[in-house]
């Protein structure tokens, strides 16, 4: 099995929801699905993920959600 090492954005935004996305895809979760096991709301996540949300409960939705994905986040 190959493994490819991405750097994961370390700002909210595009670019983070869409690794977070395909993080997901690669385990065979949608994202809702990713949401739920992290227990988030979709919505939550969502914003967490693009910077529209960005407290201390948004920094921890994003390392949850990342986990699920299979990644390490550090802000």
């Amino acid at each position: 099995m190959a493994t490819i090492l991405i750097e994961l954005s370390t700002e909210p935004g595009l670019q983070l929801f869409r690794q977070v996305k395909a993080g997901l895809t690669l385990k065979g979760l949608s994202f809702t699905e990713g949401c739920q096991m992290a227990g988030l709301h979709r919505e939550n996540c969502r914003r967490a993920l693009y910077g529209l949300w960005n407290g201390p409960k948004a920094h921890e939705a994003r390392e949850k959600i990342c986990q699920i994905a299979g990644f390490s986040h550090d802000e």
